[in-house]
């Protein structure tokens, strides 16, 4: 149903649009006049919605402030993909069958003279086959719940929905105010005992300003609150005498075996809810200066910078008297991005710099019941015992070449970057702890070429990437000497296995893409059809329990307007 509203919903945007083309509305502001202008001279074939969303890193930032920066006429793209995915070349939480539909609306619309807004809507809806893995669809958790078992493999099902809004408004002479609301709703349950039912919520709300203080000098902040709640509810079908236990993962698959019952991580008799929240900011700075190499009417120089930080904290339970949290975490986060840009006539170089560092630490609650006069049981709480100190360092250089650009649309793109990720991790269950740290390593590149033609665009891609990973998958130890009778902490080898064969096993990766886009008759809606096919090889097996291959088709057809 919701997929049936969104391509209405663009149809009728989209008839609109072609509307006030044939019949331009008279304009007495400048801006208006000018996208009056704008739309009336460029063929609709030559926009390309990618392309006009990258070609200013402002667009691309949560701070919808700078949104009064854009110029040129409003932009929209719609798209129904279906995508079908095979192969056990995945993390220990995939599926080796996966089958994806998705849709989504996405735009661009100038208000009015001072205000610009950016919206976006898409629904999700993928299905898994033979999997057990994690029972949370949040990544990068204080803690997981993972399956003790490989014999109970089974469907799992996802519907996710996504809404973003954002505005900005020129107070006064280009410095602006804006404001954006990003929130993800999804619904996940897997279909075979130990069953899990789970319901997310994830919002962001952001506030932020832009000034652009000299011709060569702007700069933006702004502040974030992100709320992030995921329940799990537990269950079997029907009665069931066997016996089911959940591993409650502190790090690298090493922890404690939980039987499924009445109490604990995996309790059955009510909704176990992980929660989160947190605050940060970030600020921006864009230097647009001229050197007289560059210095050419068509030509442009600029340099964009965003330094963020957040601070989160959360836990896993219900906290009151009468319930039990079971554990709390923080969370802190770090990232610096830089976009070098240069565009000269018909081309234009983008060089993207990131880094992130994130900082995760868990703790495990204790407590005891006790019964007040009234019989009833309360909870009291002493100093927590850390279990995981997780962290997680990413960094990211990519390189993008346009040229031959005619509207907005290039006749050749070029694509070439290197990413690299490196994870700590350390979990600890006195007298023992786990250590693991993994880095990987990833070369990729692309090449675009968009054909025009009479009656409409061919554009091809190829892609291809080289990955490859070092480090142990773990390395365990003691904080004293053992004694004689001591229980060695609870691990699942074959999760811990399939984890490290993806992250560190050398693999290749090839894809092909093909596209059309014509106008739809008697309208400007520029319609494309998507085919897309993509390889990946791992050269080395860790164990039979990884996989080698994984290949993903996936067919789609759109429109922008």
């Amino acid at each position: 149903m919701l997929i049936k509203k969104l391509i209405i919903f663009s149809c009728l945007q989209a008839s609109v649009l072609s509307s006030l083309a044939a019949n331009p509305v008279p304009s007495d502001s400048v801006t208006g006049s000018v996208l009056s202008s704008f739309a009336a001279e460029i063929n609709p074939l030559l926009r390309d919605y990618r392309f006009v969303q990258q070609s200013d890193p402002w667009l691309l930032h949560r701070n919808t402030s700078a949104l009064t920066r854009y110029q040129t006429a409003n932009i929209a793209e719609a798209e129904l993909a279906l995508s079908y995915a095979d192969g056990h070349l995945t993390n220990f939480g995939g599926a080796s069958k996966t089958l994806q539909v998705g849709a989504f609306v996405e735009s661009y619309y100038r208000i009015s003279q001072r205000t610009v807004a950016y919206g976006a809507i898409s629904y999700d809806n993928w299905t898994g086959r033979n999997m057990t893995g994690s029972v949370f669809m949040t990544e990068r958790m204080p803690f997981d719940i993972v399956e003790d078992s490989l014999t109970n493999e089974g469907k799992k099902h996802r519907d996710t929905y996504h809404l973003v809004g954002g505005f900005g408004i020129d107070v006064w002479k280009g410095y602006s105010i804006g404001a954006r609301l990003d929130y993800t709703s999804a619904n996940y349950a897997k279909y075979k005992d130990l069953r899990h039912k789970n319901k997310l919520m994830d919002l962001s709300f952001t506030a932020g300003v832009y000034a652009p203080l000299l011709s060569w000098l702007k700069a933006g902040a702004d502040y974030t609150y992100h709320r992030h709640t995921e329940s799990v509810s537990f269950n079997t079908y029907g009665k069931n005498e066997k016996v089911y236990k959940s591993l409650i993962d502190y790090g690298a698959f090493m922890g404690v075996v939980e039987q499924y019952g009445n109490d604990g991580y995996t309790d059955k008799s009510r909704e176990m809810p992980y929660f989160e929240d947190s605050h940060g900011g970030s600020l921006q700075i864009e230097l647009t200066p001229q050197p007289s190499a560059f210095r050419t009417e068509t030509s442009h120089f600029s340099l964009f910078t965003s330094l963020g930080f957040s601070h989160g904290t959360g836990y896993y339970g219900r906290r009151s008297p009468y319930t039990i949290a079971y554990t709390c975490h923080q969370r802190d986060i770090f990232n610096v991005s830089t976009r070098v840009t240069y565009a000269n006539g018909e081309s234009r170089h983008h060089l993207d710099i990131a880094y992130a560092n994130e900082k995760l630490q868990n703790k495990a609650e204790n407590f005891r019941a006790v019964n007040n006069i009234a019989g009833s049981a309360t909870y009291e709480y002493y100093d927590p015992t850390e279990t995981a100190d997780k962290r997680w360092q990413q960094l990211t250089l990519d390189y993008t070449l346009h040229w031959g650009i005619r509207g907005e649309l290039p006749a050749w793109s070029v694509t070439a970057g290197y990413h690299y990720q490196k994870r700590n991790i350390a979990s600890y269950l006195y007298p023992y702890y786990r250590r693991q740290i993994l880095t990987t390593r990833e070369f990729a590149g692309s090449i675009t070429r968009n054909i025009i033609g009479d009656k409409g665009v061919w554009s091809i891609m190829l892609q291809g990437a080289f990955q490859k990973g070092s480090g142990d998958p773990y390395i365990d130890g003691t904080f004293v000497p053992l004694t004689a009778g001591q229980t060695s902490p609870a691990t699942m080898d074959a999760f811990l296995a399939q984890d490290y064969h993806l992250l560190t096993s050398p693999q290749l990766s090839v894809g092909m893409e093909g596209k059309y886009a014509f106008i739809f008759p008697g309208t400007l809606l520029r319609t494309h059809i998507r085919a897309a096919f993509q390889y990946r090889k791992a050269n080395t097996l860790y164990n039979d329990f990884c996989g080698r291959h994984r290949t993903t088709a996936t067919l789609a057809i759109g429109c922008t307007f």
